[in-house]
């Protein structure tokens, strides 16, 4: 069956229409300026992915009505919810709480931010509101009848600073324009007696061009302000003037590059003004022009940083406007392509500082419009598009010189894609038509050196495409006679031979030797097991031929063969676990011959391997070399020597001069991580295809530059012991992004702070790097985690610093700085330590002085007490010593008092051990140095078993000593780094760092059988001690201590009831 997707009378429709609106720009053309050559980018036509954000990602409401990029590079979006701040990661959300200071209500139509800083929310009934991100505290501007200077209503619409710093706002009762100086507001209310006021009530937009003139879109017309008279005129639609502006209802203004003038209606279209004449030409939706604008209500009109001009509609999705040609593109929402528009309802548009395109939705919450995700092509099943495949597992393809691509699928047949007509032809089986093809299952497509297209299936052996007969030749054919002598309708891989014959590989039946002549297999290859040099297995996935004629021969599970038709031998290349030097796996996906380097390539199911064919060595490439995986699919060469391999997760170039790879999965634009073996092809224009389970994908190597865009990356968050520290607290005194110090005393140990890289395009992927210096000596290693976790930090004065990378590894050189003091306790000061340095010698200085004079005073009375005198002397001497010792004393009982407080709080009473309030002090640190050590950590779950037993038989103290004893012996087991601690009961935990899965086990089972041999007696009676242990490893069975707790609970349970007195250890698939 044969189906094409476009007819030649639609294109001929097309063609009219085109011309017809061609005639009419050329007739107008003196009101259009044209950009000269076109933007680069995003081609007109071309299939665009949109990344979303949604309600369930965190939007307070789906319904967005305005978004903006500040000037620390934050989102923020203007929601029916409240206002959303968005860094990449989170969202914080701003909505109105009764009582305190916040925004004064939900419902938010507009955003902006001014020159100082300030941030402008307009609201539905709540007024005004302005933000200070450096405070975060809100003012709000509303209306007071009794005040001619307030704002003018409390339903603000629109926002817009002019450029003198006025603040511009509409409402449903009219504009008001705030003066910052002044503090007030000067209005314009409606008055329908006044021509020269507003003319509506509402106020939809207001805008200012680069030549100063302020415009204000309502819905009974465009108006232009004149500062002069104070007043505006107005552009309305007039039936009898076809010069006249299409709509009244104006929605939406925009001053392009080139100074085109463009104002968006609803109902009326898109009209480019000529703002001297005052006269407008429509731009009209028409259903039965592809390339027309789709609906006539407009919201928005958006140049972006390339000169592309996008137009918003209220049911038709967002349009790419070629004002050269005045075609529009469509994209719009596919129920059936979750990397559509969310929503035909787009209302509102803009850009950020990396090129993001960000399109909001009155339903759909948000669109971002990446360009990096649109480095790559796909062709894959989307209903109701043009160049939609018939099934999406791809993997034949053949890209020819003439722009025609050729789709080989797995259920959907063949397909011809006719690029540059944007056609695309289906081949399949028709069980009526003995000339289509014969299986919809297409393995490979192979155009030979006489220039005949041929095709392998799955299931319908060879077809030969007759362009004489319009359909296909099937080899073997259906005929129980058949003479072709080709044993299976399993066929693989297609290759050149001599004389225009065919090299074809086959699923179990080895290689094959055909002649198109003849139509006839002149020779088959098998493996033989009493033959080295016959083939090595019968399975082939892919032949390569080189220069001398050599076949390389990728294989199911004999590794690389290499056949020489003229010794009609086979070169085996397999895999040894004892030799290096030997090629990864038996299982071998692809080959590629780098013939100028005398290399080959060969994609395995255990890596990359390469082969030095001078040499006969091997140098093999894994996961450990930068592979995103070990099982390698397929092999292409790109334009400047490097490789780009296809694997079970995602892409990766590979350059071979630095050995280094880069690797892109399904975050990157990819359709899906995986790909199918041996589906590539490079064209003759040196643009890459590779096929998979998820469609086609295509691309030109060198158009894949990395993102130069440096992400800024700011704080976000501080906690203490985990939970976050709240703005307007003595530590945080104003938000995070605007602190540069933060001050903590000594037993506030743990702390958290969170970062972000505002960085939106593949921002899963942003890395980031910190230390603490004067703590850390290093830098920490690249890490996708947005934030550090330190504990225990000496007091002393700190400043943690991070950058950040985007997601091509572009690293931001200036990092961001907080600096953190941590105060020593009050009798580790200098001030507390000076003040007894000071008394002691205080004392000292006086008791001398005292003395001295007490001494000379009786010297001059009795010479002859001298000696008595000199002896007070020395005993006053003595006691001055005592006194300094007496003060140390209590120096050191205050010093080990607190010692002892600290101790009682985290120990336990009975046993000695850590309790779990140390634990939770405990683990956090535990946590971050083993992520940068990368480190295991072992918890394991101690339950005395039969422990009630013990209470009821023996008594509640032999129980007590009991737990001693078995403490006593997991606190001489553990190392000094380790804890035990009694978790509660007769449960004891014991959390072991650096120590993974079999250690753990044998550690565990060491002390299992230690407490089973423990001599434990109370009154002379021997009393039989064992344990249920249940151990659990970070970061195999989880990522945090809860789920690691519940990971080595619920073994420990296990157990119990399996007979107690055992070692499990928790599963990967718990």
């Amino acid at each position: 069956m044969r189906i094409r997707r476009k007819s030649s009378l639609f294109r001929a429709a097309s063609l009219v229409v085109l011309f017809l609106l061609g005639l009419g720009l050329f007739l107008y053309g003196k009101n259009l300026v044209f950009a000269r050559g076109v933007s680069q980018g995003i081609v007109p036509g071309a299939q665009l992915r949109f990344d979303h954000l949604t309600v369930e990602d965190g939007l307070p409401s789906a319904t967005v009505l305005s978004v903006m990029q500040d000037r620390d590079g934050f989102m923020w979006f203007a929601t029916e919810g409240g206002v959303a701040r968005y860094d990449g990661i989170s969202f914080k959300i701003f909505q109105h709480i009764p009582g305190k200071n916040s925004i004064s209500a939900n419902n938010s139509f507009a955003i902006i931010q001014s020159r100082d800083g300030l941030i402008w929310i307009g609201t539905d009934t709540g007024g005004l509101n302005v933000y200070d991100p450096r405070t975060g505290v809100f003012s709000v501007y509303q209306h007071d009848p009794n005040d001619p200077y307030s704002l003018i209503d409390n339903n603000v619409w629109a926002l817009m600073e002019d450029q003198e710093g006025n603040i511009w706002v509409g409402t449903r009762a009219g504009i008001s324009r705030f003066d910052p100086d002044s503090g007030l507001f000067h209005n314009y209310p409606y008055d329908p007696d006044n021509p020269r006021g507003p003319a509506a009530a509402v106020v939809w937009r207001i805008y200012q061009d680069r030549a100063g003139t302020i415009w204000v879109a309502t819905r009974n017309g465009l108006q232009r302000y004149n500062p002069a008279s104070d007043d505006f005129t107005t552009f309305a639609h007039d039936p009898a003037d076809p010069t006249s502006i299409s709509e009244s209802n104006v929605w939406a203004m925009l001053e392009d590059s080139r100074g085109n003038f463009w104002v968006g209606t609803r109902g009326g279209g898109l009209n480019l003004m000529d703002r001297e004449k005052g006269t407008f030409i429509a731009y009209r939706a028409n259903p039965s022009d592809p390339h027309g604008l789709s609906s006539d209500n407009i919201w928005n009109v958006f140049e972006d940083s390339a000169g592309r001009l996008w137009v918003l509609t209220e049911t038709g999705g967002l349009h790419l406007f070629s004002p050269e040609t005045g075609t529009f593109t469509r994209y719009q929402h596919n129920p059936t392509d979750p990397f559509s528009l969310s929503h035909n309802d787009v209302f509102w548009m803009t850009e950020d500082r990396s090129g993001a395109l960000w399109i909001t939705s009155r339903y759909g919450g948000v669109n971002i419009l990446a360009p990096m995700l649109q480095r790559f092509g796909v062709y894959r099943v989307i209903p109701n598009e043009p160049l939609s495949l018939s099934a999406s597992n791809v993997f034949g393809i053949l890209a020819e010189p003439d722009g025609i691509v050729w789709v080989g699928t797995f259920g959907g047949g063949l397909h011809r894609i006719d690029r540059k007509a944007r056609d695309i032809q289906v081949f399949q089986k028709d069980s009526n038509d003995p000339l289509s093809l014969a299986h919809n299952n297409v393995f490979s497509i192979h155009r030979d050196s006489h220039g005949r297209l041929w095709v392998t299936t799955s299931g319908g052996g060879l077809n030969l495409w007759d362009p004489l007969l319009n359909g296909f030749r099937h080899y073997p054919t259906d005929d129980p006679n058949d003479q072709t002598g080709i044993p299976t309708k399993y066929l693989t891989a297609l290759e050149d031979a001599e004389n225009g014959r065919l090299w074809v590989g086959t699923l179990g039946f080895g290689l094959l030797l055909f002649d198109p002549q003849r139509e006839q297999v002149v020779t088959m290859y098998q493996h033989d097991p009493q033959d080295p040099t016959s083939l090595s297995e019968d399975t082939i996935y892919e032949i390569e031929r080189d220069s001398r004629g050599q076949l390389w021969i990728a294989t199911a599970r004999g590794g690389l063969d290499v056949f020489d038709p003229q010794t009609e031998t086979f070169t085996h290349y397999r895999h040894n676990p004892d030799d290096p030097n030997s090629i990864l796996s038996n299982t071998v996906h692809d080959v590629y011959i780098d013939e100028e380097q005398q290399i080959v390539w060969a994609a395995t199911a255990a890596g990359l391997s390469r082969l030095d064919i001078r040499t006969g060595t091997w140098r093999n490439y894994t996961v450990e070399d930068g592979l995103p995986t070990s099982m390698i699919m397929g092999i292409e060469r790109g334009e400047s020597g490097e490789l780009w391999v296809s694997t079970g997760r995602g892409l990766s170039r590979f350059l071979v001069e630095t050995e280094t790879f880069m690797n892109f999965d399904s975050d990157y634009g990819l359709p899906g991580d995986q790909f199918n073996i041996a589906s590539t092809y490079r064209a003759p224009s040196g643009e890459l295809f590779f096929g998979g389970p998820n469609g086609l994908v295509y691309f030109y190597p060198d158009s894949l530059t990395p993102n130069p865009y440096k992400p800024p990356v700011v704080f976000t968050g501080f906690e203490l012991f985990n939970k976050p520290v709240e703005v307007g607290s003595a530590i945080l005194s104003q938000p995070i992004e605007y602190t540069e110090k933060i001050t903590l005393s000594h037993d506030q140990s743990v702390f958290t702070i969170h970062f972000a890289a505002l960085s939106y395009q593949i921002s899963t992927h942003n890395q980031y790097q910190y230390k603490l210096e004067g703590f850390d000596k290093d830098w920490s290693p690249p890490t996708s985690h947005h934030q550090a976790t330190y504990t225990n930090i000496p007091p002393g004065t700190y400043t943690f610093l991070v950058r950040a990378a985007n997601h091509d590894g572009v690293w931001n050189p200036e990092p961001a700085r907080l600096e953190i003091e941590i105060l020593p306790p009050w009798w580790a000061t200098w001030w507390f330590r000076t003040l007894s340095i000071l008394l002691a010698s205080g004392m000292l200085v006086g008791g001398i002085q005292w003395r001295y004079h007490t001494m000379r005073k009786r010297n001059i009375e009795l010479e002859q007490r001298v000696r008595a005198r000199t002896a007070e002397l020395r005993e006053a001497q003595k006691e001055l010593e005592d006194a300094n010792a007496h003060l140390q004393i209590q120096l050191d009982e205050i010093t080990a008092l607190q010692q002892k407080v600290r101790e009682q709080a985290i120990r336990d009473p009975l046993t000695g051990l850590h309790n779990r309030r140390y634990l939770d002090e405990f683990l956090p640190g535990a946590f971050s140095r083993a992520q940068r050590e990368n480190a295991c950590i072992a918890f394991v779950l101690i339950d005395l078993d039969h422990f009630k037993r013990i209470n009821d038989t023996y008594g509640h103290a032999a129980g007590d000593a009991a737990l001693v004893h078995a403490a006593t012996l997991f606190r001489e087991s553990i190392r000094s780094g380790d804890l035990a601690c009694r978790y509660g009961g007769e449960e004891f935990l014991l959390v072991l760092f650096g120590v993974c899965e079999e250690e753990a086990m044998q550690r565990a089972e060491a002390l299992r059988q230690a407490l089973e041999a423990l001599d434990f007696r109370y009154n002379d009676q021997r009393i039989q001690l064992t344990a249920s242990i249940g151990v659990s490893i970070y970061p195999v069975h989880g990522q945090d201590h809860d789920t690691l707790l519940k990971q080595a609970d619920d073994v420990l349970y296990e157990a119990k009831e399996s007979g107690r007195n055992r070692v499990l250890m928790a599963s990967l698939s718990a």
